[in-house]
């Protein structure tokens, strides 16, 4: 099986989410439409955020969204199914990923694991915040 890129995968969401309308697509997930088209036309980087809030708000695995693996789609809202957006990884999987990060030179490994830690923390904190909300309410 060919890997798709993740502007690939921007594309297929486009049309899956937004019946491939870009500008109800940036508003599904509370992006300028522009950025959207800069994303898959041009190849620019999507932030953090961004990619968090296409996984929560298309209810897009994280996982898949980021590496092309696993589900496209979580299957319930993760508040109450308690299901998290990152899936579980199985320890074969977990080992899979470990031995393809060690097989990258250690400056591009050492990126690729702080930018794994600051989506991960930003996720957790958007999470957190949309909880307070809820809860506000």
């Amino acid at each position: 099986m060919a890997k798709i890129h993740l502007a690939d995968r921007l594309e297929i969401l486009v049309n899956e989410l937004a019946a491939g309308n870009k500008a109800e697509f940036a508003r599904l997930i509370g992006e300028n439409p522009s950025q959207v088209n800069k994303w898959l036309n041009s190849g620019q980087a999507v932030s953090n955020k961004a990619l968090i809030n296409i996984a929560r708000h298309g209810k897009v695995n994280l996982n898949w969204l980021l590496t092309g693996e696993g589900e496209r789609f979580i299957k319930q809202d993760p508040a109450e199914s308690g299901e998290e957006i990152v899936k579980d990884l199985t320890p074969t999987e977990i080992e899979k990923h470990i031995a393809n990060l060690n097989q990258l030179p250690t400056v591009a490994r050492d990126a690729l694991v702080a930018q794994t830690k600051t989506l991960a923390e930003a996720f957790d904190k958007a999470n957190k915040e949309s909880t307070e909300v809820d809860e506000s309410e």
